[in-house]
């Protein structure tokens, strides 16, 4: 074998290497989250001013109904107005469509 043809198999073998090796390790390589507001328990942490003059009621989600969470307690805050969110709403004003300002009433 040439010389040269030896030298340049060498080169290309530790080429390939060395790219396998980056690409597992960018593999391993934990990732920052997609989405720039979420926490690691993927609950989104409120952003923006709140519609207190919005309805809301099962099947709701976003600020306000986080807000509506808060306020009602023991609840997990994950703004989404699911059984839990109701049945406590209903437990507190004995209501199941509300609106921020008439809750604070």
């Amino acid at each position: 074998m040439n010389p040269n043809t030896k030298k340049y198999l060498i080169i290309g073998a530790v080429a390939i290497l060395s790219f396998l090796a980056i690409k597992k390790w960018l593999k391993s390589t934990p990732k920052p989250s997609q989405e720039p507001n979420a926490i690691q328990s993927n609950v989104i942490e409120p952003s923006g001013v709140p519609n207190k003059d919005k309805f809301l009621s099962k099947g709701a989600t976003g600020l306000e109904v986080m807000l509506l969470q808060k306020q009602l307690g023991n609840l997990d805050v994950d703004g989404i107005f699911g059984d839990k969110t109701e049945a406590r709403l209903k437990k507190v004003k004995g209501l199941s469509l509300i609106t921020l300002n008439q809750l604070n009433k």
